[in-house]
């Protein structure tokens, strides 16, 4: 919880747990977003060990992910991952998108690189709704085609 907080949870206000609800909840984003960049991190580098033919395989036993889901979290990693991973795990080069869903990031992907902060801040990205995201990034890819 906030460590600021001194008035029990239930004791507090409506407004007061209004923020600290606001706070727990941006907390999570980040925290979400860090972990599936973690997580892709590492099926990226499971798949390149265990290679295509056994991939789908490996999943099932390894793991809770269909194709489908490791290819998204391994696109998180490939966007936003720091390539100089470590045993700690790898850190997103793009902390100033940190506090965006999983999925806004996912859409994010579309935008080129060297824009991406700056459309996702010019949008308030982390504020949009995955299809409000959606419709307003297929804008951009229009204009820049």
């Amino acid at each position: 919880m906030n460590e600021l907080s001194t008035v029990s949870v239930k004791d507090m206000a409506p407004e007061q747990l209004g923020g600290e609800i606001r706070l727990l909840t941006a907390q999570a984003r980040r925290a979400l977003v860090s972990y599936g960049i973690q997580i892709g991190y590492r099926l990226k580098i499971a798949h390149e060990k265990v290679g295509p033919h056994g991939w789908a395989e490996w999943l099932k036993r390894e793991t809770e992910f269909s194709a489908a889901a490791a290819s998204r979290f391994e696109s998180l990693y490939e966007g936003y991952g720091d390539e100089q991973g470590s045993i700690f795990g790898v850190k997103n080069k793009f902390p100033t998108l940190e506090n965006l869903t999983i999925s806004n990031a996912l859409r994010l992907l579309a935008i080129p690189e060297e824009e991406r902060e700056d459309f996702a801040r010019e949008v308030d990205a982390e504020h949009l709704s995955a299809r409000d995201l959606e419709a307003l990034v297929k804008e951009r890819t229009a204009e820049l085609e």
